[in-house]
């Protein structure tokens, strides 16, 4: 009982102590080895194997973001990352066979909300919006009818996102996120420069990395 006295009667220090994070005006830029992990779906092309389904690889690259508080704890961000470049796969039940590749580059706009400070950890939560530009894909085999070239439209949908900055000296900080995305967007499969097929394809990611970051 006594322990517990002097826990409830610290408990409105503690709270005062971890309040104090990140104030309205201040900018916070972070610098990530980051990974977009990919999973893709939807409807299915003729031109496709049957019984055969497309994946896409991750990939690793260098990652930014920038943070500005409009309010104490909240703050608007923008995120992107040197565009990925990521393996188109056909999959099968006995077999998986390399198609091609795409290049991605990302942007995702989030509204994000801190939560009291923790010791010396940061956590924040966010949503917003994620956009995707695709560079054409270039594929070798497995698809029918000589395909050559696959084209990919932007990809527009929502994004949740997670993180901690972990203060490690004055102004910086260890830091970590993850972002989650939903969209979709229209393949065109060309063959002699024509469009052979299009369809519809679900594109949604986790992104995340760890890094640095820098409270100006």
């Amino acid at each position: 009982m006594k322990r517990a006295a002097a826990i409830l009667a610290l408990l409105p220090c503690l709270i005062l102590s971890s309040a104090h994070g990140y104030e309205r005006t201040d900018m916070v830029g972070r610098l990530f080895l980051t990974t977009m992990d990919p999973e893709s779906g939807g409807e299915q092309s003729g031109a496709v194997q049957p019984g055969s389904r497309l994946d896409v690889s991750q990939d690793f690259r260098v990652g930014i973001s920038a943070s500005y508080f409009i309010w104490d704890r909240v703050a608007v961000a923008a995120h992107t990352a040197w565009p990925f470049r990521n393996n188109l796969y056909l999959e099968s039940d006995t077999q998986r066979s390399r198609l091609g590749a795409m290049k991605v580059m990302p942007l995702t706009l989030t509204l994000q909300y801190y939560l009291p400070k923790l010791g010396r950890a940061k956590p924040w939560v966010g949503a917003g919006v994620h956009y995707a530009k695709f560079k054409d894909g270039r594929v070798s085999n497995g698809f029918a009818d000589d395909i050559s070239q696959v084209r990919f439209g932007t990809s527009n949908g929502v994004a949740g996102e997670i993180g901690f900055d972990w203060d490690i000296g004055r102004g910086t900080s260890l830091t970590a996120s993850a972002i989650r995305t939903r969209g979709d967007t229209d393949v065109l499969l060309i063959r002699d420069g024509v469009v052979a097929d299009r369809f519809n394809a679900d594109f949604n990611a986790l992104v995340w990395g760890v890094g640095l970051s820098r409270r100006f």
